[in-house]
């Protein structure tokens, strides 16, 4: 599957010495998730996009995942729900030698993420996406 202009351009404005994990890491959401369209917002570029609305009238447009080059970190977010809590969040201790928040995934080095369960991720936030069930409740 070919990239899209957003995602090469994305690749192409990144760092040198950070490009080779981005396209790493952009080669698994295409396989894993190879149906969600691409985006490009500032900093980040982004998979699936959709429009959320909350019980309390927040409302916006964001994307299921979507990574964006930090200067100490690579950030990745995957968006999803699992049980009463975030989905990144409570697959964290899968993840690997990386530091998670609730959505985001921060990986200064590629070997520190395990790229199997990141996949596993990935596909769940797609399947979420598909179904509706991505943005249905509160943050």
């Amino acid at each position: 599957m070919t990239r899209s202009n957003d995602v090469e351009q994305f690749l192409a404005d990144a760092r040198p010495a950070r490009r080779l994990m981005l396209e790493a890491i952009d080669a698994v959401i295409r396989e894993v998730a190879p149906d969600l369209t691409t985006g490009r917002r500032g900093r980040m570029v982004g998979y699936g996009p959709f429009h959320y609305r909350y019980a309390s009238g927040r409302e916006g447009d964001t994307f299921a995942v979507s990574m964006m080059d930090g200067a100490q970190a690579l950030s990745v977010y995957v968006l999803g729900g699992e049980g009463d809590g975030y989905l990144t969040e409570s697959r964290a201790n899968r993840l690997g030698q990386v530091s998670v928040g609730k959505s985001c995934i921060r990986v200064k080095k590629l070997e520190h993420l395990d790229l199997d369960e990141f996949a596993d991720l990935v596909r769940t936030a797609a399947e979420q996406l598909r179904t509706g069930a991505l943005g249905s409740s509160p943050p």
